[in-house]
C-alpha cells in the first residue's frame, strides 16, 4: 500500500465504514465482509506504520 496522506486515510476508513454499514443484498456480505477485513488490514498496517515511525523519530530524554 502507498503512503496515505492522513485525509486520504480517513476517507479509506470512513467509506470502509460505509460500506460495511450498508450492505444490502444479504449473498454479498461475505464478499463485503472479506474485502473490508482486508481493507481494514490494511489501514491498521498503515497506521502501525506510522506509530513506529514517530516513535523512532521523537527525541528520547534520559533522567539522570
Amino acid at each position: 500500500m502507498s503512503r496515505l496522506s492522513d485525509v486520504q486515510l480517513y476517507g479509506r476508513a470512513a467509506a470502509l465504514a460505509r460500506k460495511a454499514k450498508f450492505a444490502k443484498f444479504p449473498a454479498l456480505i461475505p464478499a463485503v465482509a472479506r474485502e473490508a477485513i482486508q481493507e481494514a488490514a490494511e489501514i491498521i498496517e498503515e497506521l502501525a506504520a506510522r506509530e513506529v515511525t514517530r516513535c523512532l523519530e521523537q527525541k528520547t530524554t534520559e533522567k539522570q
